[in-house]
């Protein structure tokens, strides 16, 4: 193993906006402690389609990529609804990418559940924002398992998961549990940790240095546990 590939939102990334200076994330934690290079993804207020995408480009890109990386995915929320934009940004700019991509957030405040576009009226919102996680989910994790590339995923942001529909019942059965760390348990998901322990920063909602470090630690004994690096069928 050479490379750890990481892909997710503005929770996997540095978070220097002033007046915070956290000059680390989860994904360079865990390449530090086994000594790998680095490839990070991630693009902050960015949803999981994107994730999707990107993911299975870089690896497609260069197939030797799939015989010596690790991923590790940390899953945004499923409100952030991804496209393709038409005005490029530098900032949003991946090198040996052509698309490149932005969000709308289809809550108004990202965690009470208000809907932004009232002429939705007939969606059921729960439902749709469910399906849209486990079909970005199911995709990747078939794609991991198809070229047999090690992963692990986690949740950086809360998806609402709990329901009774006989079809997302079906999904969470299929969902690989010993490669998504703490999966369906909303008191492990990066944000609610950080939460819970006042580990955020102040008026920011992201992740303080040791709320990074500490959850990565989290990732790198569930990683050895689970002899997770291993190359062996997934």
């Amino acid at each position: 193993m050479q490379n750890l590939f990481t892909n997710g939102c503005s929770y996997n990334q540095w978070r220097t906006v002033a007046p915070h200076n956290v000059q680390t994330c989860v994904g360079q934690e865990i390449a530090k402690h086994y000594n790998l290079d680095l490839t990070n993804m991630s693009a902050g207020g960015k949803g999981n389609d994107r994730i999707v995408t990107t993911t299975m480009n870089w690896f497609l890109q260069n197939s030797s990529r799939m015989k010596n990386s690790f991923a590790l995915i940390q899953w945004s929320s499923a409100a952030r609804f991804d496209y393709p934009r038409t005005n490029i940004k530098k900032e949003d700019i991946f090198e040996g990418f052509d698309l490149q991509w932005r969000s709308i957030n289809v809550l108004k405040d990202g965690k009470h559940g208000k809907e932004t576009f009232e002429h939705f009226a007939k969606m059921d919102l729960p439902a749709w924002l469910q399906q849209k996680y486990f079909s970005c989910v199911i995709n990747l994790q078939n794609f991991f398992k198809i070229h047999n590339i090690p992963y692990l995923m986690y949740n950086g942001l809360e998806n609402d998961l709990d329901t009774d529909a006989i079809e997302f019942v079906a999904f969470k059965e299929y969902v690989l549990k010993k490669r998504f760390f703490k999966f369906d348990d909303p008191r492990w998901v990066h944000r609610n940790f950080c939460v819970s322990r006042n580990m955020e920063l102040h008026n920011d909602g992201h992740a303080s240095e040791i709320g990074v470090k500490k959850y990565a630690k989290l990732l790198q004994r569930y990683i050895d546990s689970e002899q997770l690096m291993k190359k062996h069928p997934l």
